[in-house]
């Protein structure tokens, strides 16, 4: 049998190969730096950030049953997903004023440790960024908000675990 005949030889394949056969004999990049999701909202005229991670989702705050409760921060109840959310305000639990009672607003849904649901009540939802996490500033002393960079301004970052902690600390 006769070998088949090689082919022709062209100056475009030939760049081709190398530009090919380069890529493997140079090291990988190095690997991006880890991201943090940041949920921007507005609360009593102010940006504050909640992370992504620490959140099961947010919708809009249409139908809160009002309930009794002592702490002035509790909005009432709310029926999503098949659950009832205790629903807080996120001005109240920072110690902003609150909103006028039947003002729109929407939820950011978040859980506790134990997986209890719980809403958080905010003016309005800006949009989702995402900063390098070595970008946030931790907090300047304990009880303090680490900042996220967003523009010419630094945005706070609300701690949802320790606004959980003393929501259910609350009720006991």
């Amino acid at each position: 049998m006769n070998a088949p005949a090689p082919l022709p030889s062209s100056t475009k394949a030939r760049e081709y190969r190398d530009a090919f056969d380069a890529t493997f004999a140079a090291p990988p990049p190095p690997p991006a730096p880890p991201v943090v999701a940041l949920l921007l909202v507005r609360v009593d005229g102010s940006l504050f950030a909640v992370r992504r991670s620490e959140m099961t989702g947010f919708v809009r705050g249409d139908a809160i049953a009002p309930a009794p409760g002592r702490a002035s921060a509790f909005l009432g109840l709310a029926e999503m997903r098949g659950e009832i959310y205790p629903v807080w305000s996120l001005a109240g639990l920072l110690g902003r004023p609150l909103p006028p009672p039947g003002s729109s607003c929407w939820l950011v849904l978040v859980q506790n440790s134990a997986g209890a649901p719980c809403a958080l009540a905010c003016a309005a939802v800006d949009k989702l960024i995402f900063v390098p996490e070595s970008d946030l500033t931790a907090p300047a002393r304990p009880g303090a908000p680490a900042l996220a960079p967003w523009g010419a301004e630094s945005v706070p970052v609300v701690d949802v675990p320790a606004l959980l902690a003393d929501i259910f600390k609350r009720k006991q």
